[in-house]
C-alpha cells in the first residue's frame, strides 16, 4: 500500500487525466454517435373493454379495466409481423431505420427491423378508460405517423378480431336454421295431408287421434327449434352492432398524435459518463498495478530485505566506498579498509 501510494503521489496528473478524460470521451460518443429523439403521443378513451364475441356472447377479462383489456390486446398486437407490416407499409418506416442498400434490398431483413422498431411502442393504461400510446424517432414527422397508423390499424383490426369468431358462428347458426326450418316445414305438411286424408273427423276428434296428436307435437318442437335459432342469431347481430362497425364502437381519439417533442439526452449522456467513469477507474488500476510491478526501486531498509540478506547491523554514521558495496551486500566478513 504504501508503495503504491508513493507511485501515485508521484505522478498523480496520469492518473487524475485517466479518471477525468475518459468520461469526457464517453460522454463526446455519445454525443456524435446516438441520435436525437423526438417522440409523438396520443390519449386515448376506452369506450367498453375489448371483447371476443363467441358462443355464450362477448368475452372479455372483467376483472380489468377497459383501458388494461385495450392496452394488454394492442400490446400483444404489436409482437405480430402481421400488425407490424401494416403500420410500416402506411408510414415507409424503413426510410428512418437507417438500412444499407443491400438491407433495404431484403424484404425479410427489412420487415424484421420494422417490427423490432415497432416493439418499441409504448401503450400505457393511465386510468379506468384512459391510456396513451408513444412512440420515438429520430425525425418528429415519423414519430407523430407511426402513432396514427398504430391508432387506426388497431382499430380497423380489432373490428375483424371481435366479430370473427361471430361471423363464423352466424354461418353455422344459419345452416342449423335452413335444416332446422326445412324440418319444421316437413312436419307441417305431414300435418296438412293427415287432415286432409281423415275429413270425416272433427277438431275433437283430431285431438283425441294418437297419431295425429304425435304428429302435432313433432311439428311444435320443430317450429320451436327454429325460434330458438332465430333468437340467437338476432342476439348475435346485435352484438356484433352494439361493436360498432368502425373505430367509434371501440375508442376515441381524445389527444391527437402529438407532433414530436425532441427528448433530452441528460440521461444517456449520464449513462455514457459513469461508463467512462468507471473505465478511468479499471485503467487507472492497472496502470498502478503496472507500475508498482516493474518499480524494482529501494526506498527503505523493509525493501532491501526482500532483495539482499536481512541486515544484522546498521551503522548510520558509517561511509562506504562505492568499490565495497558488493562485499556488503553478498555479506562479506572481510575487514574494511581504513579509508572506508
Amino acid at each position: 500500500m504504501r508503495r503504491t501510494l508513493e507511485v501515485f503521489f508521484r505522478q498523480p496528473l496520469r492518473l487524475v487525466a485517466l479518471v477525468v478524460l475518459l468520461p469526457l470521451f464517453a460522454v463526446a460518443i455519445e454525443y456524435k454517435t446516438v441520435a436525437k429523439t423526438y417522440q409523438s403521443s396520443a390519449s386515448l378513451w376506452a369506450l367498453h373493454r375489448y371483447v371476443i364475441i363467441g358462443a355464450t356472447g362477448p368475452e372479455s377479462d372483467l376483472t380489468s379495466t377497459p383501458a388494461a383489456t385495450q392496452q394488454a390486446a394492442l400490446s400483444e398486437l404489436l409482437q405480430t409481423q402481421a400488425f407490424a407490416q401494416k403500420v410500416a407499409n402506411s408510414t415507409n418506416l424503413s426510410s428512418v431505420l437507417g438500412l444499407s442498400k443491400a438491407q433495404l434490398a431484403d424484404p425479410v431483413f427489412v420487415a424484421n427491423a420494422e417490427q423490432q422498431a415497432l416493439h418499441s411502442v409504448v401503450v400505457t393504461a393511465v386510468g379506468y378508460n384512459l391510456y396513451t400510446i408513444s412512440w420515438s424517432s429520430s425525425t418528429p414527422l415519423m414519430a407523430k405517423r407511426v402513432v396514427q397508423a398504430v391508432i387506426t390499424t388497431f382499430a380497423n383490426q380489432t373490428q375483424s378480431f371481435t366479430t370473427e369468431e361471430a361471423q363464423q358462428l352466424l354461418g353455422t347458426y344459419q345452416t342449423q336454421l335452413a335444416q332446422a326450418q326445412q324440418t319444421a316445414d316437413g312436419l307441417t305438411q305431414q300435418e296438412t295431408r293427415y287432415i286432409a286424408a281423415h275429413p270425416q273427423l272433427s277438431q275433437a276428434d283430431l285431438a283425441a287421434d294418437p297419431q295425429y296428436a304425435q304428429l302435432q307435437v313433432q311439428t311444435q318442437q320443430a317450429q320451436a327449434a327454429v325460434t330458438q335459432i332465430q333468437n340467437t342469431i338476432a342476439a348475435i347481430d346485435d352484438e356484433i352492432a352494439a361493436q360498432g362497425s368502425n373505430s367509434n364502437g371501440l375508442l376515441q381519439v381524445v389527444d391527437q398524435p402529438s407532433a414530436g417533442v425532441a427528448q433530452s439526452r441528460t440521461k444517456s449522456y449520464l449513462v455514457g459518463g459513469i461508463v467512462g467513469l468507471v473505465l478511468g477507474l479499471l485503467a487507472s488500476a492497472v496502470y498502478l498495478i503496472i507500475v508498482v510491478r516493474r518499480d524494482t526501486a529501494i526506498y527503505s531498509d523493509t525493501d532491501l530485505a526482500d532483495v539482499a540478506p536481512p541486515i544484522l547491523l546498521q551503522l548510520p554514521g558509517l561511509r562506504v566506498s562505492p568499490k565495497h558495496l558488493p562485499a556488503l551486500v553478498r555479506g562479506s566478513v572481510e575487514p574494511l579498509s581504513a579509508e572506508a
